[in-house]
């Protein structure tokens, strides 16, 4: 398989989540690894090029877990407005924060968003954004993954 290829590879999802697993974009390496090429939605400790290992079981690629992390982490951004017209302007108030910053960010259309963070991002005004986000009640913010950069009380 050539290395630009891209599969999916399913990762386990947790009681919480909509689905029992998430099929998530990577590229497979010389080792026999995979690469995360894209932002998980619901997949917990895992983020946007990390390494992870997998097991191969009907017919699918299962993830065995990150065996290299990339040193970003996942940030999940839950839109609670509950008209269609507030959300929007939520999602695109959001998003135009994260753009500013130069943060990656990917959104399901329907009132979840997910950003992928890296030490070298302006940190400081992105938790002024999610902390307001937060406290405005515009929605939740949750961690997908932790980076040990992350300040530990948001």
């Amino acid at each position: 398989m050539p290395p630009d290829e891209l599969v999916r590879v399913s990762f386990t999802l947790g009681p919480d989540a909509p689905a029992d697993a998430e099929g998530i974009w990577a590229r497979p390496t010389d080792r026999g690894t995979y690469i995360v090429d894209n932002i998980p939605f619901y997949a917990r400790d895992v983020a946007l090029g990390d390494e992870v290992g997998v097991d191969r079981e009907g017919g699918r690629l299962w993830s065995r877990g990150v065996l290299a992390p990339s040193g970003a982490m996942t940030l999940r951004f839950v839109v609670l407005a509950e008209d269609e017209y507030r959300a929007l302007r939520d999602m695109r108030w959001l998003a135009a924060r994260l753009d500013a910053l130069g943060i990656d960010h990917e959104d399901d259309e329907d009132r979840l968003m997910v950003a992928s963070v890296q030490e070298t991002h302006d940190l400081d005004a992105l938790l002024v954004a999610v902390r307001y986000f937060r406290a405005s009640g515009k929605g939740r913010v949750e961690l997908g993954s932790l980076a040990p950069w992350w300040p530990a009380d948001d």
